[in-house]
């Protein structure tokens, strides 16, 4: 290669570039995975609301119906 070049294999050849390639797919992965898991975490909690709001409505019948 000439002066100016770019492209070709680093040091260490296509093993170093693999293992290059390996470890920011598995950062990818991690990222991904660490995402997706607040997003359950946020799904949950969401849902944990939800529940106490319907439990809080369904009291709340109940004691008008005694009322009545």
């Amino acid at each position: 290669m000439a002066e100016g070049d770019v492209g070709g294999t680093k040091a260490g050849g296509a093993r170093a570039s693999d293992s290059i390639n390996k470890r920011e797919k598995a950062n990818e992965d991690m990222y991904i995975r660490e995402q997706e898991q607040q997003k359950l975490k946020t799904l949950k909690d969401k849902i944990e609301a939800q529940e106490r709001h319907l439990k809080e409505l369904k009291d709340h019948m109940y004691v008008d119906s005694i009322a009545n």
